[in-house]
């Protein structure tokens, strides 16, 4: 089953350009098997008006065919794991929420 990721930065405005532009490029840039895998990868600035945003500025959606593909991701994709630890050194983050589920699965 589809596994949706979403993951939310609350990153100063001055870093959000090229966080945005650096997780974007996961899709094509994380290989499992020499494969891409990540379906697909959308997001933008959050916009909600409610104020329950708890400071979150960039929302980004990350679709996976399988559990053992955003498994890979999560724990064993060199390309992630250098993602991750330029969020915390290059960017500032001030906090990140992050979210799995399988459409449907309640």
């Amino acid at each position: 089953m589809p596994v949706t990721h979403i993951v939310a930065f609350n990153v100063p405005a001055n870093t959000a350009g090229s966080l945005t532009s650096a997780f974007l490029d996961l899709k094509e840039g994380c290989k499992k098997d020499g494969q891409s895998y990540i379906l697909s990868v959308k997001g933008g600035k959050q916009i909600s008006p409610e104020p329950f945003h708890h400071d979150i500025k960039v929302v980004f959606i990350v679709e996976f065919a399988t559990a053992d593909d955003i498994a890979y991701y999560l724990d064993h994709d060199p390309v992630h794991d250098a993602f991750k630890q330029r969020v915390r050194a290059e960017w500032a983050i001030e906090g990140v929420v992050v979210l799995d589920f399988v459409d449907g699965d309640y």
